[in-house]
């Protein structure tokens, strides 16, 4: 697996290149209406309020494709106060700083799902989560007992051997692994909670 391979990734890596967007987007938009502004609205007294200003260098400026050269002049132009542009500066950074923790989390499940090929457990299927590190392998159903014999106690196998049926007669199993417990969400056309599957052997990527 690489990381592109993760919903969840590939989500985040979305959600930083829009905000980077954003910011590009805001200080572009600054340099156009302050020099229109300057340009065209300004008479020349209003002009000449501006002529030891650092704002006379955004008039015409060029297009900016630099997300810390966007930050400054969105920085310059809003004097300190907080606007719609600043937030996009917050919001570019959040991204930028949330990346490299998920990175590490989901290069824990890389190597897990490695190390278990390595070990001659390749996974039929392999699906992943949108909204977490959550991910899902599906295994023939040959695997499970040499499975469990050589990874006892590093996965969960109680909530598949609790189910009615014996596992053995199953064709497959899936293995989830994961930084938390299986969990819910609500949906409005029925009005409840759906909760996740958890027939499933479990492992936590944090004691592994």
């Amino acid at each position: 697996m690489k990381l592109a391979d993760f919903k969840i990734y590939q989500k985040k890596t979305d959600e930083l290149n829009e905000a980077k967007q954003a910011v590009l987007d805001a200080a572009n938009g600054l340099i156009e209406s302050w020099t229109w502004q300057y340009t065209e609205d300004f008479d020349d007294e209003e002009r000449e309020e501006y002529a030891d200003s650092e704002w006379l260098e955004v008039v015409n400026h060029e297009v900016i494709t630099d997300t810390f050269e966007a930050e400054q002049l969105i920085n310059l132009m809003s004097d300190g106060m907080a606007t719609e542009d600043t937030e996009t500066i917050e919001d570019y950074n959040k991204a930028v700083d949330a990346l490299p923790e998920l990175e590490a989390d989901l290069n824990k499940v890389i190597r897990i799902v490695d190390e278990l090929a390595d070990n001659g457990f390749t996974p039929k299927s392999i699906s992943t989560s949108r909204i977490s590190i959550s991910t899902y392998l599906t295994f023939d159903i040959k695997d499970y007992d040499r499975l469990k014999e050589e990874y006892d106690g590093a996965i969960d196998f109680d909530d598949i051997d609790d189910i009615d049926e014996d596992v053995h007669d199953l064709n497959e199993f899936e293995l989830r692994i994961s930084d938390h417990g299986v969990g819910s969400y609500f949906n409005e056309d029925i009005n409840d909670d759906i909760h996740y599957n958890d027939n499933n052997a479990k492992l936590d990527v944090n004691n592994f």
